[in-house]
């Protein structure tokens, strides 16, 4: 498999991926890093699938891999972060959704990942100004959206999760 057929090949193991068929998926990725085993896509590809069944533990390797083979990519460093919640290591989620944020500030993911990683350590009002950050830059994203509803209800701020939660509402809520 040249590198060509690679990036069609693990377009088509993502894809089965989000259809839910892990296991074909797993097959794919594996045959991947066997022929690429320092090829950061793989690595990194191998890692959402193992988020995606909730595998935590698996997944942490692969992606500090990428990352050494890589570091420049936002998107591993936002997997990470996803990896450390799951594993309840907060600190160390929130240090690596900053570093994304910090890297990529105009993308809308990596905002929405410093919001979920600052909501879990408690930063309410951070976590709200990120997580606006990220409706702002992405108003049509349902993650942010989804998120900030989320976080107003965790705030206690009721109608204002319900407003989020409103479809094409959520760029008109207000930080105060």
């Amino acid at each position: 498999m040249t590198s060509v057929n690679l990036n069609q090949f693990l377009m088509d193991a993502y894809r089965r991926q989000k259809q839910g068929d892990f296991k074909t998926a797993e097959t794919m990725y594996r045959h991947a890093l066997a022929q690429f085993p320092d090829h950061p896509d793989v690595l990194n590809l191998l890692a959402t699938l193992a988020i995606d069944l909730r595998k935590p533990e698996p997944a942490l390797p692969l992606l500090k891999r990428a990352i050494a083979l890589h570091p420049s990519p936002p998107g591993y460093h936002i997997n990470l972060s996803h990896v450390l919640r799951m594993l309840r290591r907060r600190d160390e989620a929130l240090t690596v959704a900053r570093r994304a944020a910090a890297m990529a500030p105009n993308e809308s993911a990596v905002h929405s990942a410093l919001s979920l990683a600052l909501m879990e350590t408690g930063q309410f009002d951070e976590a709200l100004a990120e997580n606006l950050q990220a409706v702002r830059l992405d108003p049509k994203s349902f993650e942010a959206t989804l998120s900030l509803s989320s976080l107003y209800v965790k705030m206690l701020r009721l109608s204002e999760a319900i407003e989020a939660a409103g479809a094409g509402t959520a760029t008109s809520v207000s930080p105060t």
